[in-house]
């Protein structure tokens, strides 16, 4: 959700999330890969503007584009 709510500041329209695995409320989660896609495009320096929308203990460490058929899930160790 603060990953939802952090690109919604500088990224206009619809934007959904996958992650690669759920955690629960209260657990930490180390280096999650997610899928963001979005009704229109994100700038090419949106890493910095995302973290500066973050709680401090959320950071995103890397933006790059994938393919419609990436899932988190199944394919976090083969980025595309």
């Amino acid at each position: 959700g603060e990953i939802n709510l952090g690109l919604s500041k500088f990224v206009p329209g619809k934007i959904t999330t996958m992650g690669a695995s759920r955690t629960d409320t209260g657990v930490h989660a180390l280096e999650q890969f997610v899928k963001v896609t979005s009704e229109n495009p994100i700038p090419g320096d949106s890493q910095e503007a995302l973290n500066s929308f973050l709680p401090s203990q959320i950071r995103c460490l890397e933006l790059s584009p994938s393919t419609r058929e990436w899932r988190p899930a199944n394919d976090s160790m083969a980025k595309e």
